[in-house]
């Protein structure tokens, strides 16, 4: 149960063998999956912090997620390139194009514009075409779905901790 607990592809060899490590040690395992849990949950607030700001157009959102979608581009750009060699740069090319469009629309002269002032005055005077309750509804079901996912895939490495445990 280790190794399906703890083998972790860090990069691949010209041989397609994997460098792996593996974690033999339960407590050490339980630590590590809690500081994984704690740091995806942690990053998740932020992302859903950033992305009702974007939705509000705030203007802090802007600059959060131009920095968000640069560290993801670079991450993705190298993970490709060291990671997964066989992918190479079309790999990294394909990975990293939604980040580097979204950071080059708010980036952008318009995306400058949307987050304006002026068109706060200009969108408060507008009435919005079709209802708010629908957007948060379609807006919630996907990263619902994600979640409930997230959280039968934690359960069922807690369940094969367990197991182990007892059988072993």
């Amino acid at each position: 149960m280790a190794e399906a607990l703890g083998v972790a592809r860090i990069f691949g060899s010209p041989h397609r063998q994997p460098i792996a490590f593996v974690f033999t040690n339960a407590a050490f395992v339980e630590a590590y999956l809690s500081a994984m849990a704690l740091v995806h949950l942690t990053l998740s607030g932020l992302n859903f912090a950033v992305g009702y700001g974007l939705r509000r157009l705030q203007g802090w959102t802007r600059w959060v997620q131009v920095a968000l979608a640069t560290i993801l581009s670079l991450l993705l750009g190298s993970s490709c390139v060291l990671g997964a060699p066989e992918w190479g740069l079309l790999g990294a090319f394909v990975a990293v194009i939604p980040s580097v469009w979204v950071t080059y629309l708010l980036l952008s002269p318009k995306g400058k514009m949307i987050f304006s002032p002026e068109y706060q005055q200009i969108r408060a005077g507008t009435r919005l075409l079709w209802p708010k309750s629908l957007l948060w509804v379609a807006m919630g079901l996907i990263p619902l779905a994600f979640g409930i996912l997230a959280l039968v895939d934690w359960s069922t490495v807690q369940v094969a901790i367990a197991i182990k445990r007892l059988t072993g």
